[in-house]
């Protein structure tokens, strides 16, 4: 079999915990994390050329 290609860091057990704390405390709700959208569109390029 071939070995899948990772783009993210191996948390190990640490996974589970934050994925607990996110579900628990909706941590992931938009109240919670603030206008985090609406500043992303605001610093992305508005073309792919440099």
């Amino acid at each position: 079999m071939a070995k899948t290609q990772r783009y993210s860091m191996e948390f190990g057990k640490k996974e589970k915990v934050l994925n607990y704390a996110c579900q628990t405390y909706q941590l992931s709700r938009p109240n919670k994390v603030g206008t985090v959208m609406t500043l992303i569109r605001e610093c992305q390029p508005k073309t792919i050329q440099k």
